[in-house]
C-alpha cells in the first residue's frame, strides 16, 4: 500500500513539474525549459535570456535535504560557500555538473568539499577560501596514484 501511495505522490510531483514548465515557457525572457522526468527526482531546468540557469526539484521524497546540509556546512566552515560556488562554475563550464550525464551533482560536491575542509584543517591547514580551493584541486584533481596523494595531502 505504501508503495502505491509513493507512486501516486510521484505522479503528482511529475504532473506539477510539467504544469510549471508549461507556465514558464510562456515567459518572454525564457530561452529554454525542460522537465527531466527520468532523473532520480523530477527536475525542472530552465535558461533565461539574461544568463540565469536554474534547476528545481520538487517534492523530493527520499533524498537528502541538500539545502539544509549546505546551510549547515556554510555555518561550520568560512570557505565552504566560496569554494563550492567556484567549483560549480568550473563544473558547469566543463559540462560536468549534471549527474544524469555522468557529472557531479550538488549534494556530492557539498559532501566532497565539507570532507576536504575537515581533513585540510585536521592536517594543519587554514579555513581560507584560496588555500582550501588549491588544496581541494590538489587532492581531487591529481592523476597520480592515491598512496602518493594521501601522503602529501
Amino acid at each position: 500500500m505504501l508503495c502505491r501511495i509513493c507512486h501516486i505522490i510521484a505522479l503528482k510531483i511529475l504532473n506539477t513539474s510539467f504544469m510549471l514548465n508549461k507556465a514558464l515557457r510562456r515567459h518572454p525572457k525564457l530561452d529554454r525549459s525542460e522537465v527531466r522526468r527520468f532523473a532520480k527526482v523530477p527536475i525542472l531546468a530552465f535558461e533565461t535570456q539574461i544568463g540565469i540557469d536554474a534547476e528545481v526539484s520538487i517534492g523530493e521524497l527520499d533524498g537528502a535535504d541538500t539545502s539544509a546540509y549546505a546551510s549547515s556546512q556554510t555555518q561550520r566552515f568560512n570557505s565552504f560557500a566560496p569554494v563550492v560556488l567556484l567549483l560549480k562554475i568550473l563544473l558547469k563550464q566543463a559540462d560536468l555538473d549534471k549527474p544524469f550525464t555522468g557529472g557531479l551533482g550538488s549534494y556530492k560536491l557539498y559532501v566532497m568539499v565539507a570532507y576536504h575542509i575537515e581533513k585540510h584543517i585536521e592536517n594543519g591547514g587554514n579555513d581560507i577560501p584560496s588555500e582550501v580551493l588549491l588544496a581541494f584541486l590538489f587532492r581531487y584533481g591529481s592523476c597520480e596514484d592515491d598512496d602518493a596523494k594521501q601522503s602529501r595531502a
